[in-house]
């Protein structure tokens, strides 16, 4: 009868515990939007973080046509970095930056999300594919906050 219940006793301790933290947060976005993202570090196992899309919670590094690569996902202690890679395509002719209409251009957005701090941190820098150079002049990022929601 001890064993049964030193069983049981454990059994609900990991039941009542199979997720330890758990963190969601909207954040603001560019051009007025909104995202939703959770941090959830399970009792047993590595932190991960989803993605609130189309009303449903999801891998936020989850596939995609438009990657030219797998996005890439680092997850710690309440802080989630995602890279992901576009191939793009010059629109024009920019002499100045040794341009094609047409040219190859590798796109590399970073986002950041802090669960510590409440703040969304996007950066966005391009490559020229035909020898790998950074454009320089079209670095971009923004920061933005978030407000912590309660589930």
């Amino acid at each position: 009868m001890k064993n049964i219940t030193i069983i049981f006793a454990l059994l609900m301790a990991v039941a009542t515990q199979a997720v330890a933290v758990e963190t969601a947060m909207v954040c603001d976005a560019r051009g007025g939007e909104t995202r939703y993202y959770k941090y959830v570090s399970p009792f047993f196992g590595k932190p991960t973080v989803e993605q609130k899309f189309k009303g449903r919670w999801g891998d936020w590094c989850r596939p995609f046509d438009g990657y030219k690569k797998p996005c890439e996902l680092e997850v710690s202690d309440n802080k989630s970095k995602i890279t992901e890679y576009y191939e793009v395509y010059a629109t024009k002719n920019v002499p100045s930056l040794d341009l094609i209409e047409g040219d190859k251009i590798l796109k590399v957005e970073t986002l950041v999300i802090d669960f510590e701090v409440a703040k969304r941190i996007f950066k966005q820098r391009y490559f020229k594919q035909k020898n790998g150079g950074e454009i320089d002049d079209w670095r971009d990022g923004e920061e933005y906050s978030c407000q912590f929601l309660s589930e």
